[in-house]
C-alpha cells in the first residue's frame, strides 16, 4: 500500500493540473501525505515549492501563502532541520497579523523551536500562553489548540507536578474526539502523556492501559515501523 501510495503521489506531482488553485490544493495534499509516510525532506520540498509560487501569485502576506509557509516550517522541523525551521518563522513573523489561526499556530511552532533549543521552562510556557490565548479565542477546537494544551502539560511534568499535569491533559483529552483536523499521531502523544503523570501518581495499571491506546493508534494509523512514530515510542521509554 505504501508503493502504490508513492506511487500515485508521483504520478499527481508530474501531471499537476493548469488551474492554479487545483495545482496548489494537489500539491498541499502530496506533500502533508508525504510527511505521514515519514518522507519530511520530499514533503519539505514541495511546501518550499509550494510557498514560493504562492507568494509570487498572491503576495507574501496572504493567507494561502503564509499558510504554505507554515506546512513548510512543520515538514522541517519534522525532519530535525532546527536551524531553517527557525528560519521559516523568522520570515513568518513579518508576514502573520497579530491574531488569527496562523498566528496561534505560529506561537506553538516557536515553542516547539525553543524546546528543540533547550529553552528554559518559564520561557516556554509563556510561549504557550500566547498560542493558548490565541486558539481560545479564534480555534477552540483546532487541533493545534489541544496540542498547546497537551505541551504545558508536558511542562508540568518538568516541574514535577504530575497532578496538575493530568488536569492538562484531562482537558485536551475532553475535546480529542472533536478536534479539527483529528490526528490520530496526537492523540496517541497525549495517552503516552497522560500515562506518565498517571505513573508517576502510583496510578500504574492506568498508565498500562493508556499507553497500550496509544500503541494501537499508532499502529493502526502511521505504523510502528513509521520514523516519526519510533522517535515518539523512544522518547517516552526514556523519560
Amino acid at each position: 500500500m505504501r508503493r502504490l501510495l508513492q506511487a500515485r503521489l508521483a504520478d499527481i506531482e508530474h501531471a499537476l493540473p493548469a488551474d492554479p488553485d487545483t495545482a496548489d490544493e494537489l500539491l498541499g495534499l502530496v506533500a502533508t501525505l508525504q510527511v505521514y509516510l515519514g518522507e519530511a525532506r520530499r514533503s519539505a520540498e514541495l511546501n518550499a515549492q509550494r510557498w514560493a509560487l504562492l507568494k509570487a501569485r498572491l503576495g507574501p502576506d496572504h493567507a494561502r501563502s503564509t499558510g504554505a509557509g507554515m506546512a513548510l516550517a512543520w515538514a522541517l522541523q519534522a525532519g530535525e532541520r532546527l536551524p531553517e525551521f527557525a528560519a521559516v518563522l523568522g520570515e513568518l513573523d513579518g508576514q502573520l497579523p497579530a491574531a488569527g489561526l496562523l498566528r496561534a499556530e505560529w506561537w506553538l511552532a516557536r515553542h516547539t523551536l525553543l524546546e528543540g533549543r533547550g529553552a528554559a521552562a518559564t520561557e516556554r510556557g509563556l510561549v504557550l500562553q500566547q498560542a493558548l490565548a490565541l486558539y481560545a479565542r479564534d480555534a477552540p477546537l483546532d487541533s493545534g489548540h489541544l496540542a498547546a494544551q497537551r505541551a504545558l502539560g508536558q511542562l508540568e511534568l518538568a516541574r514535577g507536578r504530575p497532578a496538575e499535569a493530568l488536569a492538562r491533559f484531562d482537558a485536551a483529552l475532553a475535546h480529542q474526539s472533536q478536534a479539527q483536523p483529528y490526528i490520530a499521531s496526537d492523540h496517541a502523544r497525549l495517552l503516552l502523556q497522560r500515562g506518565r503523570a498517571l505513573r508517576l501518581l502510583g496510578r500504574g495499571e492506568e498508565a498500562l492501559r493508556e499507553e497500550a491506546a496509544a500503541r494501537a493508534l499508532l499502529a493502526g494509523s502511521l505504523g510502528l515501523d513509521n520514523p516519526q512514530v519510533r522517535r515518539l515510542l523512544d522518547e517516552h521509554a526514556a523519560q
